[in-house]
């Protein structure tokens, strides 16, 4: 190591799990505490931003702040986690950045070294940005052009340089290029006559996929009203679901919708596994 060179942050782990039903107790904790980033609407989202911050060295705490929700399967780091990384490698010698140019010339520049190779230039213009898809309805691109502009240039050259820290990981700021895949499936053309289309009565009675999934939840709910019944008084055990449900807004749980009932079951279901018996009154 160098004289100039920084000597690697240590890591400090404060969780460490043996199991995936560990992890997943966590983001349900995590969860009904309120830890939910924009696009996280259940615990199971929490579950790939945690564990892609942990590969990269980040905690539970800094993935969730750092570590955006998955797109087409994919989660992103926040450019300050990016670069913050890099920097706590002891690898980064040197970091310039600047604006040149106008126009749809304008560019953001990144000038970066890594220890032990030469420094880099790397450039993003305007004329490209406005090339992305999401440029024209992008309130960053038309409010803050110059620091956009400046993010671009700059993961492009932490990816470069730093492919090693960051494992590949890409940068929320470069999210507009991401695509979202649609899969189409087309039947093949043959001779044999198509199947027979099922009766009229049949596709009427047929209940749709977000009726099906509401009635699973509402059996859940079922499931949950028994264990609670087990655990008070005949007599206190309208009171006790009532101070149970009327918190989420509403009289009975049939009455909510669809994200408030998964929200009211992952809350219930974790109050219950966690105190039991529970605290009266709930």
């Amino acid at each position: 190591m160098s004289q100039n060179e920084a000597k690697p942050t240590t890591i400090r782990t404060v969780f460490q799990f043996r199991t995936l039903d560990e992890l997943m107790a966590v983001c349900r904790a995590l969860y009904v505490g309120g830890i939910t980033p924009n696009g996280v609407d259940r615990p199971e989202k929490l579950l790939p931003m945690i564990l892609t911050g942990m590969e990269v060295g980040l905690g539970i705490m800094q993935s969730i702040e750092c570590v955006t929700p998955p797109v087409n399967g994919r989660c992103s780091l926040y450019g300050d986690a990016g670069l913050a990384l890099i920097r706590a490698s002891g690898q980064l010698q040197s970091l310039k950045e600047s604006i040149e140019g106008s126009g749809d010339d304008r560019k953001g520049i990144c000038e970066i070294q890594r220890h032990g190779h030469e420094a880099r230039r790397f450039e993003y213009t305007m004329g490209l940005a406005k090339k992305l898809r999401s440029y024209a309805k992008s309130e960053q691109w038309r409010n803050d052009p110059d620091n956009m502009l400046m993010w671009r240039a700059r993961w492009r050259a932490m990816r470069t340089e730093f492919t090693d820290i960051l494992k590949g990981i890409s940068g929320a700021e470069e999210a507009d290029d991401i695509i979202t895949v649609e899969a189409t499936v087309s039947t093949p053309t043959n001779t044999q006559l198509p199947p027979a289309s099922p009766p009229q009565a049949a596709i009427e009675s047929a209940p749709s996929d977000e009726a099906a999934t509401r009635v699973a939840m509402l059996s859940k709910v079922k499931a949950l009203y028994e264990r609670v019944k087990q655990l008070v008084s005949a007599e206190d055990l309208a009171k006790t679901w009532s101070d149970i449900v009327t918190p989420y807004g509403y009289k009975t749980a049939k009455d909510m919708p669809s994200q408030v009932l998964e929200r009211f079951i992952v809350e219930l279901t974790t109050r219950l596994d966690t105190n039991n018996p529970p605290i009266t009154p709930f």
